[in-house]
Parts: C-alpha cells; sequence; structure tokens
C-alpha cells in the first residue's frame, strides 16, 4: 500500500475568474490551468490510447450543441484519483460524442 504524506510547503496555484474547476471527490482540479500547461509542454505528459468503453457515461446533462461539436481529435484529460484509477477531468462530451458515432478508442493524458 502506498502511503501519501502531506507537504508542508505545497501551495496551490490561485483561481484566476474564468477558470473552469472540476471537482472529483476531496479533489478540485483547475481545467483551465492544467490545459495551458498541456499547451506549454505537451511532452512532459505522456499521451496514451485509452478504451471509450472504461469510462462511465456523465450523470448530469449535458449541452447537446457542445456534443456535437466536440473535436474527437482533441485528447481527453484524465487525473490518477487513487492508485491506478482515473477520472476524466475534462473531455466528457468527446466521451459521449465518441459513443454516439461508434469511436471505441480515444487519446488521452493520464496525470
Amino acid at each position: 500500500m502506498i502511503k501519501l504524506s502531506l507537504d508542508e510547503d505545497f501551495v496551490a496555484c490561485p483561481v484566476v475568474d474564468g477558470d473552469e474547476l472540476f471537482p472529483s471527490g476531496v479533489f478540485e482540479f483547475n481545467v483551465s490551468r492544467i490545459l495551458a500547461y498541456l499547451e506549454r509542454c505537451p511532452d512532459d505528459v505522456v499521451l496514451v490510447s485509452v478504451a471509450v468503453g472504461d469510462f462511465s457515461r456523465w450523470l448530469d446533462d449535458l449541452d447537446e450543441a457542445h456534443v456535437a461539436a466536440a473535436d474527437l481529435a482533441r485528447p481527453l484529460v484524465l487525473a490518477e484519483i487513487a492508485p491506478g484509477r482515473f477520472n476524466v477531468i475534462d473531455g466528457h462530451h468527446r466521451l459521449e460524442k465518441a459513443r454516439r458515432h461508434g469511436v471505441g478508442t480515444l487519446q488521452a493524458y493520464r496525470l
């Protein structure tokens, strides 16, 4: 078992007006900052292929226009919330579009 320890020197990045935040259990991810980082440093995070069927459907109502416009070439962003367990923090509309169009895999960044 992996034991986590508190980093006393950790300072969370400040939230700027307009930042998209994604709460997931005890975590709150700043999607805007993560996407900016991935754009600046794309080689720092490995891009992997993931099975669409490995992720449950998003429980909230999705904006149908956003689903239709979703770009399946844009990678999902997954965050490891427990050892080996990843949640989608950016890409729910892309996942739904992929399901509807029979796309079996998408590219994803695993953080």
